[in-house]
């Protein structure tokens, strides 16, 4: 499960999104139910779940402005391979 099916399932009435400039604020079950649906639909065609993590880098350099560093993907086949 994911940390928001979890807020979902233990605070569904909480704020989760809110845009700019809107009234509406949406709630983690209102975003998760729809995502729900989907996994189901997916996994109704035979994509199954894969969890496949990684660490993702985090460099300021000499910048000062943050910026990303990734590693290359590596195929599911290969996933055990991470660093």
């Amino acid at each position: 499960m994911t940390l928001q099916h979890d807020w979902a399932l233990t605070q569904p009435q909480k704020p989760a999104v809110q845009m700019h400039g809107h009234q509406h604020c949406h709630t983690y079950r209102e975003l998760d139910e729809p995502a729900n649906k989907v996994a189901h639909w997916l996994w109704s065609r035979g994509l199954t779940e894969r969890r496949v993590r990684r660490e993702f880098m985090y460099s300021s350099g000499t910048t000062g402005f943050p910026k990303g560093i990734r590693r290359p993907l590596l195929s599911y086949a290969r996933r055990h391979e991470l660093p």
